[in-house]
């Protein structure tokens, strides 16, 4: 109660009329995704692959385009997500839906809070040409983003954590069993996370650690988490799946590194930065 006046003027701002672009790219944000075999109940059994790609040449496409290192991820993200269901059911007509993790924590602020949001952005995997994808991807993350800075004062950050656990694993047990994600179309079809890691190798016991990939999570309704992780000058990307949703995970790393290659290709660059990028090819996928 005590800041609900605060709440009520920032979302008098967030629906205060705006440049008719602006409106646009933020509005595309806010729509359901597409059904795909992505988003159905799932089971017990997990799956796991990863892919490993070089820093400087993704910020190298970054830099080509204007766009932030974030960006580039997504559109990669959705580069592989058209190249998997080409082959998985058609590549829908409706674009996909991705959530994706905002922190909103200030630099220097060290309080043992959850400051982060998870808004949707749309990935615009209608789109074919992997420039113009990105273009769009760009665009509509920054619309996104722009947003989440405008509600910061909206979103709580002192929500008590205690019994949170089994309350949510109540809900999601409810909500497989219901069966809901059959029937209703998902609000999201995959969750993006790029976390930024160390720039540094890491060492135990003197040998050193050659690759990061980090695993997450999946749920009912969302059989497929990517999180991705910069270490010592290489992005790890990796893919956690619910079998039910995604049989061979290894397949979504293959597609990433040709939807890199793609993007490569039809990016036109000045030959200072083409000669970097060709210098650091992307790692084989493991398991």
């Amino acid at each position: 109660m005590r800041h609900l006046p605060d709440v009520v003027r920032t979302l008098a701002g967030l629906f205060a009329p705006a440049p008719a672009p602006s409106r646009g790219r933020l509005r595309q944000n806010f729509a359901f995704g597409p059904p795909t075999p992505l988003n159905v109940p799932i089971t017990a059994e997990r799956g796991f692959a990863a892919h490993t790609l070089p820093l400087d040449a993704l910020k190298a496409l970054a830099a080509a385009h204007d766009a932030k290192l974030n960006d580039v991820v997504l559109a990669l993200c959705s580069g592989a997500l058209r190249r998997y269901l080409a082959h998985h059911g058609g590549i829908p007509k409706k674009p996909l839906t991705a959530a994706m993790p905002i922190s909103l924590r200030e630099p220097g602020n060290t309080e043992y809070t959850t400051q982060a949001t998870m808004p949707l952005v749309n990935l615009h995997t209608h789109v074919a040409d992997p420039v113009r994808r990105l273009h769009a991807i760009r665009d509509a993350a920054g619309a996104v983003k722009a947003m989440v800075q405008r509600a910061k004062g909206v979103v709580p950050m002192d929500f008590p954590s205690i019994g949170v656990p089994w309350v949510l694993h109540g809900l999601a047990e409810l909500y497989g069993r219901s069966h809901v994600t059959a029937v209703m179309p998902p609000l999201a079809n995959v969750v993006i996370s790029n976390v930024p890691g160390p720039p540094l190798p890491l060492y135990a016991a003197g040998a050193r650690m050659s690759s990061y990939w980090p695993l997450s999570i999946v749920e009912h309704g969302l059989g497929l988490n990517i999180t991705v992780m910069s270490y010592a000058g290489a992005m790890g990307f990796g893919f956690t799946t619910a079998r039910a949703a995604v049989p061979d995970a290894h397949q979504l790393a293959h597609a990433l590194a040709e939807a890199f290659d793609e993007l490569f290709v039809a990016t036109c660059r000045p030959p200072a930065v083409k000669r970097r990028a060709a210098a650091t090819r992307p790692s084989r996928s493991r398991p």
